[in-house]
């Protein structure tokens, strides 16, 4: 074949892959994460050494997405996690006047932009891999003690990425299972997410 008709193929056949990319091409989810959030911030010196923030938490997902294509999407997706606590081990050989805090609360949102690559491995099931950008709001707060409670709220960015699965019941209602990390300066949330998604 002329290199002419290959160079006009080309843009044909990425046209077809668009039209391909559904009648109904933007989604909306809604879904349920478990997730384990870990953080390894140094401590303050009067706790036992060793210890790290490592704690179970859930989210409500909300996502909107484009398909490109049948394997390309682009989503944004927010998040918002349960509380997640911790109480530490303070060092008994420590003298205190009054009593430190104790028992650490983390409370974190995420908003996300997530590039999806999807591969059909069957008639209704495609599986996918994700990779994006995040950013968080992260509230911390300090107390359990004889201290005044403390709180910290910072702004963060940095990577999500993961692996999951799709399965379409209808043409316009699907379900998706998948495993996310979300890697965010100091502080790790790992998970899995599960949601279902309509098209429109």
């Amino acid at each position: 074949m002329r290199l002419s008709k290959v160079l006009w193929l080309l843009p044909a056949l990425a046209l077809s892959s668009l039209s391909q990319a559904e009648e109904k091409p933007f989604y909306l989810g809604l879904g349920y994460s478990f997730a384990e959030l870990e953080s390894d911030k140094a401590l303050p010196s009067y706790f036992t050494s060793g210890q790290s923030f490592s704690e179970d938490t859930n989210s409500i997902d909300l996502y909107a997405g484009y398909q490109f294509s049948s394997y390309f999407s682009i989503e944004l997706n927010y998040n918002t996690y349960d509380q997640a606590r911790k109480r530490y081990d303070i060092d008994p050989t420590v003298d205190f006047i009054t009593a430190p805090n104790d028992l650490e609360e983390l409370e974190v949102d995420t908003l996300s932009l997530n590039s999806v690559l999807s591969y059909p491995i069957a008639e209704n099931l495609k599986v996918l891999a994700l990779a994006g950008f995040i950013y968080a709001d992260i509230d911390n707060y300090w107390f359990g003690g004889e201290a005044p409670s403390i709180s910290h709220s910072d702004s963060e960015t940095g990577f999500t990425y993961g692996v999951g699965a799709s399965y379409a019941f209808t043409e316009r209602f699907s379900g998706k299972l998948q495993w996310k990390t979300i890697d965010i300066d100091n502080l790790e949330l790992e998970g899995l997410h599960l949601s279902v998604e309509t098209r429109f």
